[in-house]
């Protein structure tokens, strides 16, 4: 009987243990995966959100998913990005030169009067400055306003900070004559400056053409002038030789902006023929100590825009002028700084009562360059700068300082006195006021 009964008793177990696999098995229905079986998945219910391991960290708990071989490789983005840089107006006056005297080595260094902006310049991939003097070289004797001529040495001091190239089509370019002329651009190409607006014989090109990362652009300088009785150019009142006429690219204001807008479209042209794409135009014009640009600057810039240029820089009015974006063909939106004011210069609120001859700054252009061709500006900004001027030792010392970064270090710049940052901030705020910031973004 005991066994009879254990029998019975292990029967009804197993029945009951055979039903429930049976309900089991009905209720995960035809074709349906068994939850943790090999290669199958979970099915979530009809309806239902899936979750991700991001919603549900929890999810993958039970061990690490398999690689995704597209993970952590970021999409190219069409595009090459090109950080130029711009500064304005090196004005040398004869104190600034006096003061990179040093008696020790029997020579001139300028080097310490860029040493603080340095690492700004050399950051960029091109960087601009505007040579407002000649280096006339032996045969004359260095000088000031109103006729400028610097020791070579300034070439190699501002190729040491970073700087590319000079803009050297500007209203001093006579002051030295002829031999001056040759014997500037002949310096700065022996430092390694490429030298722009002026050539060394016609059959070099009008303006600069660099290949930089690959993007092709063009960089034009002209300078405005007048008109000689004879036809040719002058620059302050100083003539161009007729054979030199050439040799310079001028604009004269008086014969319109048209004019002026179809002797620079000329080269922008040529260099569109030579495969440049990007054209970024250095113009010294305006009003000198009006921190406005005059109604040539505007109807200049405006025809230039229409004729598909990326950018305009200006400088000569010895004050930062106001910035703007202009629309140019195609929804294409194009930063136009018409001054960049002085980078160096003995011009300051002591000397001449104008405290905006001492701000300046360095522009900014962030530029894209496109697989189809196409060169536009992204983005535009500046970096304020303020010129320092100290007496040291029975002379004058300068110093270019970056303006954000003393304000927000000031213990980086111990020379530096209390009210002189409050100079800097000052100047910062005054910028701030007349140049908002760019939006190139499309309208």
């Amino acid at each position: 009987m005991k066994k009879l009964y254990r029998s019975k008793i292990l029967l009804l177990l197993l029945g009951l243990l055979l039903g429930a696999a049976l309900a089991a098995c009905a209720a995960t229905g035809p074709g349906a995966a068994v939850p943790g079986s090999p290669g199958t998945a979970v099915q979530p219910p009809a309806g239902a959100a899936e979750e991700t391991p991001e919603q549900n960290p929890d999810s993958a708990a039970s061990g690490p998913a398999a690689p995704d071989p597209e993970a952590g490789t970021a999409a190219p983005p069409g595009y090459t990005e090109i950080t130029l840089a711009a500064a304005g107006d090196v004005l040398v006056h004869n104190t600034i030169y006096l003061g990179a005297w040093d008696a020790a080595a029997g020579s001139y260094d300028f080097r310490p009067q860029y040493r603080s902006v340095a690492p700004l310049l050399s950051s960029a991939d091109f960087a601009v400055v505007d040579l407002e003097t000649t280096m006339g070289g032996p045969g004359f004797s260095y000088s000031g306003y109103p006729c400028f001529n610097s020791p070579d040495e300034l070439a190699a001091a501002l190729k040491d900070a970073g700087i590319d190239a000079v803009t050297a089509a500007n209203n001093h370019r006579m002051d030295t004559g002829r031999k001056g002329f040759f014997h500037t651009i002949e310096t700065a190409r022996a430092s390694g400056l490429e030298i722009l607006g002026v050539r060394a014989a016609e059959t070099e090109l009008p303006c600069y053409i660099r290949d930089i990362k690959g993007v092709r652009l063009a960089f034009i300088n002209f300078s405005y002038c007048g008109r000689s009785v004879d036809g040719g150019k002058n620059f302050n009142g100083l003539p161009l030789p007729l054979d030199m006429t050439n040799l310079v690219n001028g604009f004269v204001p008086e014969e319109g902006a048209a004019a002026a807008a179809a002797e620079i479209g000329a080269v922008v042209d040529r260099a569109r023929e030579l495969g440049a794409r990007g054209f970024i135009v250095f113009l010294h014009w305006g009003y000198e100590y009006q921190r406005q640009p005059n109604d040539f600057q505007r109807e200049l810039a405006r025809l230039l825009v229409e004729q598909g240029v990326t950018a305009i820089i200006g400088g000569h009015p010895h004050v930062i002028q106001s910035a703007e974006v202009l629309p140019g063909p195609a929804g294409v939106r194009v930063p136009v700084f018409y001054s960049l004011g002085n980078f160096i210069s003995d011009q300051r609120l002591e000397t001449l009562d104008n405290i905006h001859t001492e701000q300046g700054m360095i522009a900014w252009l962030k530029l894209r360059g496109y697989a189809d061709g196409r060169v536009e500006a992204a983005e535009a900004w500046y970096d304020p700068t303020w010129v320092m001027k100290h007496y040291e030792g029975g002379r004058s010392v300068y110093a270019i300082i970056p303006s954000l970064p003393a304000l927000a270090a000031p213990g980086d710049y111990p020379f530096l006195s209390a009210a002189e940052l409050e100079r800097i901030r000052t100047g910062v705020r005054q910028t701030e006021e007349l140049i908002p910031p760019l939006d190139l973004s499309p309208p």
